[in-house]
């Protein structure tokens, strides 16, 4: 089910960033109760929810990251954690990067 593409204001940033490294990235945010997007890098996938670290406190964590999701992100979240696929929350350029070298 579509919706109004609302996407975090930095969330162009950071796909710029993970694509300037050679990441394929593949929008995902239209899609209702899913996540943002999906990325391919060096034979890995990241299923990948972006937040705007504007509207977290200046120190978090992935707890913190977690309530800040949606009832429709949370049971997306978990649906692909129990199939064994990591669910990657982040909110900065350098959590993407990070990410991606895992």
């Amino acid at each position: 089910m579509l919706r109004s593409a609302k996407t975090d204001t930095n969330q162009k940033q950071i796909v710029a960033a993970m694509r300037q490294i050679g990441a394929a990235v593949v929008l995902t945010h239209q899609i209702k109760n899913a996540f943002d997007c999906i990325a391919f890098y060096r034979g890995k996938t990241f299923v990948i929810e972006i937040k705007n670290p504007v509207s977290l406190p200046k120190e978090y964590d992935r707890d913190r990251l977690e309530k800040s999701l949606s009832e429709g992100e949370i049971k997306c979240m978990e649906l692909i954690q129990s199939k064994g696929v990591n669910y990657h929350i982040i909110a900065t350029v350098d959590e993407a990067l990070k990410m991606l070298q895992t």
